[in-house]
């Protein structure tokens, strides 16, 4: 694990902790009270509250169980990744991780010089190497692993 990695784990799990006692806290508080709760509709709602509060918390774990599991496929950092989509409010977390995601994927490594390169590319602009065949019919890049041309039906393999 990088350096980084274990900065924003511990930063995630430092604001989980800290929010948790908060939330935990103001509970206690209201339920400790025993002036507070007194009428049935009180009663009741303190249940809506905690039962909104619960599924906050559920929607939160799932966003950052998907937004990990995501990032660490697209070999991205994922505890700074959860910690933004997390606790940035109003899902504008979520929509920066989003963002970011769509850039990465249009971006590749040349195999010979290593140097960022956009995926559609056919040659490295930094060292000429051929990022993609191309087709013998139609010049336009196509993938190693394809049997024929999908812009002009050219046979790839024989």
């Amino acid at each position: 694990m990088h350096e980084s990695s274990r900065i924003y784990k511990g930063i995630f799990f430092g604001l989980v902790i800290v929010v948790t006692l908060l939330v935990l806290g103001a509970t206690a508080l209201i339920v400790f009270s025993t002036d507070r709760l007194t009428s049935p509709d009180d009663q009741m709602a303190f249940v809506i509250m905690m039962i909104a509060l619960l599924f906050s918390y559920g929607i939160l774990t799932i966003i950052g169980v998907l937004v990990f599991r995501d990032a660490t496929k697209q070999g991205m950092n994922p505890w700074m990744w959860v910690t933004i989509a997390v606790f940035v409010p109003n899902a504008i977390g979520i929509i920066i991780y989003l963002l970011v995601r769509s850039n990465e994927r249009k971006k590749m490594r040349c195999h010979s010089c290593g140097n960022e390169v956009q995926s559609d590319f056919a040659k490295c602009p930094h060292c000429g190497t051929d990022l993609k065949m191309l087709c013998p019919g139609c010049n336009k890049p196509v993938d190693s692993v394809w049997n024929i041309c999908p812009y002009c039906s050219h046979a790839l393999k024989e």
